[in-house]
């Protein structure tokens, strides 16, 4: 089950971090830090953080609740390369207007 969560957020997040990285890419400097996501991530970061609280309170063993942690933790981290990867590649870079 853990690594069925793993894969399916791999790939979930992974494909909204390049959307991400195209939006922030193409946004103007000093803008608020609320608008580094778009309103749909922002709904999946309170929809994980509801899950987590329910898987929390539902009941089951804790190696399993840990298994689906550890997934979903590995899965964030993945795809938080993105980000890292095209932070570098812009720091090399100078940014033009």
């Amino acid at each position: 089950m853990a690594l069925a969560v793993w894969a399916l957020k791999t790939r979930l997040l992974a494909r909204s971090a390049a959307g991400n990285i195209k939006r922030i890419l193409a946004t103007k400097d000093n803008l608020c830090l609320g608008a580094v996501y778009s309103f749909k991530m922002w709904g999946l970061v309170v929809v994980m953080m509801l899950a987590g609280r329910v898987l929390r309170g539902a009941g089951f063993p804790d190696q399993w609740v840990a298994l689906v942690y550890l997934a979903v933790g590995v899965a964030l981290t993945l795809s938080s390369g993105l980000f890292w990867r095209q932070w570098r590649s812009c720091r090399r870079k100078p940014r033009t207007p």
